[in-house]
């Protein structure tokens, strides 16, 4: 069990290092060395952050297996650790939370608290999700009877869905309109290759690999267009539909 724990968060210390590079890619920008792009300037809140968030996670779970335990005397003192998984990280993951947010540099910080309109439906969802947890967990630890816990027990796992969906949610929007902030936009373009398109030097289209309308003319402006958005508005526009319409 232990083995697999630690192998576990390791994982999570190996995608944490590659996801926050492409929120906060720091001196990458300017050295290239792959040490400052995976230790960037969010590389440690996040770790502490998404650990913690993980450990409420694990409790959630937790509660499923222990509200099910059919021994009376057994039962409740499981829950009741189980418990103590999401209701100790709780206050870790609002102090952590915090040092995430103040860690993000200037635009990212920006972005994420006042410019997207994407991003405080997300970080509202959030916050109550976490405090139903909290709430929910404490109530669940001296609940009776058993078969009240395990209704309250699916629906706290459900909340964490929640909780770390509208998480990650507010860190892809936070990257807009980058896919690695400062250097690729989400269209793939490069911040290079865009002061060239800007500049006249060449067009998307002919530089496009996939594009079928490497040139535009009359008879081809609504296929090239709708090449156009697909290739560069796609990965972040819809037309007519739920995302930035």
């Amino acid at each position: 069990g232990w083995m697999y724990f630690i192998s576990a968060w390791l994982s999570l210390f190996i995608i944490n290092g590659i996801i926050t590079f492409m929120l906060t890619p720091g001196d990458w920008l300017q050295t290239k060395d792959m040490w400052d792009g995976f230790f960037n300037p969010t590389f440690w809140p996040s770790l502490f952050f998404r650990s913690f968030l993980a450990f409420m996670l694990a409790g959630l779970f937790g509660f499923l297996t222990s509200t099910r335990i059919k021994e009376d005397e057994v039962r409740p003192a499981m829950v009741r650790y189980t418990a103590l998984w999401v209701l100790l990280p709780f206050f870790l993951l609002l102090a952590s939370g915090y040092w995430y947010i103040q860690a993000l540099p200037a635009a990212q910080h920006a972005m994420i608290t006042s410019i997207s309109s994407q991003i405080p439906p997300a970080y509202k969802l959030f916050l109550a999700a976490t405090c139903a947890i909290f709430a929910g967990s404490l109530v669940l630890a001296y609940l009776r009877p058993a078969k009240a816990k395990q209704g309250l027990a699916y629906v706290l796992v459900i909340l964490g869905f929640l909780q770390i969906g509208s998480f990650e949610w507010m860190r892809e929007a936070g990257r807009k309109p980058y896919l690695i902030h400062g250097y690729m936009y989400s269209n793939a373009v490069t911040a290079e290759q865009a002061k060239g398109f800007e500049g006249g030097q060449t067009s998307f289209l002919e530089a496009a690999m996939w594009a079928e309308h490497k040139h535009v003319s009359e008879h081809n402006l609504v296929a090239a267009g709708e090449e156009l958005f697909l290739l560069q508005c796609s990965s972040c526009h819809s037309i007519g539909g739920p995302l930035n319409d």
